[in-house]
Order: structure tokens, then sequence, then C-alpha cells
């Protein structure tokens, strides 16, 4: 991902945007770090896949869906959620590498 021909390391979603769509990151490997704002209830299928740099992801409780395989392939990354455990909108793969997850995160 490049803004103005500088590769994006650091991505904050603004509160006005509701949806992560599929494949929105997939392969950006230079994003280190994904914050997802309070509109945001939905992340797509392979939303973040092959983003072999990602460290950490910002889920606030408003994300009610995510799709398979969201996180595929992200060895640097914790998923860390504001809600307390995945609500019944969340794939069974979302997370099937096993990065780790910090629930009621702030």
């Amino acid at each position: 991902l490049y803004i103005g021909g500088e590769i994006v390391k650091s991505v904050t979603v603004p509160d006005s945007i509701t949806a992560i769509g599929d494949f929105a990151f997939y392969r950006c490997n230079g994003l280190e770090e994904g914050v997802l704002g309070k509109g945001v209830n939905k992340i797509g299928i392979n939303a973040f896949t092959f983003c072999k740099s990602l460290e950490n992801v910002y889920i606030s409780d408003s994300v009610s869906e995510v799709g398979g395989y969201a996180f595929v392939q992200c060895g640097k990354l914790t998923v860390k959620c504001e809600a307390s455990e995945p609500s019944n909108g969340w794939d069974e793969n979302w997370n099937p590498s096993g990065c780790p997850v910090v629930w009621s995160s702030k």
C-alpha cells in the first residue's frame, strides 16, 4: 500500500467507515499497524491476509462480523480486541493461523 510514493506503515480507519472490504489490505507487506474506528462493524474475508509486517490490529467492540481468513499468514500479528470475546458473526476461521489475541483490550 502506497500513498504519495511512500509505503504506508500504519492505517487508522475513521469512525465514518462501516466496513473493511474483502481483500482490502491483502498482501500489504509494509503495513505494521491497523486501528479500526468505532464505526467499523464488519471486517471482510481475507482483509489482512499475507500482511507479513503487521504487528498490531486494534478492533473496537463495534465489530460484529469478521470474515473467514481475515488474518492469515500474519506472522508478527497480535490482534487487540476491545470486546471480551468474538460475537456470533465472527467466522470460525477468522484467525486460522492462531495469531495471539488480547481480549478486553483498550
